[in-house]
């Protein structure tokens, strides 16, 4: 998702290279159908981690996305941590609003106008487009078919915490010291082959880690305009 940015470090997050071209888990070739186009779309996340001696991070956000004609989404955002490595301890909350290439973001109680170049914008669209975070999630090896529209991977840390923190917007230093060693991860879509909720989740005896992202309100109208 390209919610507002709540981030551990920098507001922008390295990509991770994608083929466009997957292999579904549980299939025997490329998947071939394609879901009906995306134009408007409504997302939704939260993260809460429990880290070793009382430290924790939690993050809600929620933002309406208008992929097509003319990208523009409109988010909030609220993060909340103590004793976490590279984040100023308390409360964060404000809103976010992308509009013909201006980011106007209002965490401090007064709007800030920031015009983004050409390849920002794209970066920022691609997080937006849950087709593309489901083309990426799916270039992973290990997925199993739990049902129809339900997939599931484990792994190392190492292995998938990279695609995590890619799409949860956290810095993955912020785990270091917990001891998780594995993360699973469910990939839900619905009905229509559209990719619904990531279930993201981690444990160790000290630390316990769950997130989740969603999108829902497919193709609903959206009226996104700059802040006055």
């Amino acid at each position: 998702m390209n919610r507002p940015r709540m981030t551990t470090a920098s507001s922008l997050t390295a990509i991770i290279a994608v083929t466009l071209t997957v292999t579904v888990p549980g299939t025997a070739q490329a998947t071939t159908a394609k879901p009906p186009v995306t134009k408007t779309v409504h997302n939704w996340s939260h993260l809460a981690y429990k880290g070793p001696k009382g430290s924790y991070y939690r993050l809600s956000s929620g933002a309406d996305i208008r992929l097509a004609p003319k990208f523009a989404q409109a988010g909030w955002g609220k993060r909340e941590a103590r004793g976490i490595k590279g984040v100023k301890n308390g409360t964060l909350s404000g809103r976010d609003v992308l509009v013909d290439g201006i980011d106007y973001d209002n965490y401090s109680g007064a709007w800030k106008k920031t015009r983004l170049d050409a390849d920002t914008v794209r970066i920022w669209r691609q997080h937006a487009d849950p087709a593309y975070v489901k083309s990426v999630f799916l270039r992973a090896h290990g997925w199993k078919r739990v049902s129809a529209h339900h997939l599931r991977i484990k792994g190392s840390m190492a292995k998938l915490a990279p695609y995590a923190s890619w799409d949860l917007h956290y810095a993955q230093h912020m785990l270091d010291g917990s001891g998780i060693k594995t993360l699973t991860i469910d990939l839900y879509t619905d009905s229509r082959g559209r990719l619904s909720k990531l279930l993201f989740t981690g444990r160790s005896a000290s630390a316990t880690l769950k997130a989740e992202d969603g999108w829902n309100a497919y193709n609903t109208p959206v009226k996104i305009v700059a802040p006055h």
